[in-house]
């Protein structure tokens, strides 16, 4: 072992947000808003529509779909918001 970082305090640091905070909303296919959702959800989403290759339209298409949080109301598009900082 020992290959493992250091756990620092929580800080606003590297991480800029919480994964499991539930404060990220979408506009589905049908243009209806989804949410609050976290980036721990979008992520187990994106692991399960990938394990199946009948979603891989939707998947794509899921990746680039806007999202916002309800603090700063920015949009991003969800592929952007999973990539590692």
């Amino acid at each position: 072992g020992g290959g493992e970082p250091a756990r620092a305090p929580a800080a606003p640091s590297a991480t800029m947000f919480d994964e499991n905070a539930k404060v990220w909303f979408y506009r589905d296919p049908a243009g209806n808003q989804q949410g609050p959702c976290s980036v721990a959800q979008f992520k187990l989403w994106i692991t399960n529509m990938a394990r199946d290759p009948n979603l891989a339209a939707q998947l794509e298409q899921f990746k680039s779909v806007d999202v916002w949080d309800i603090e700063s109301l920015r949009s991003v598009q969800l592929i952007t918001l999973l990539r590692p900082s």
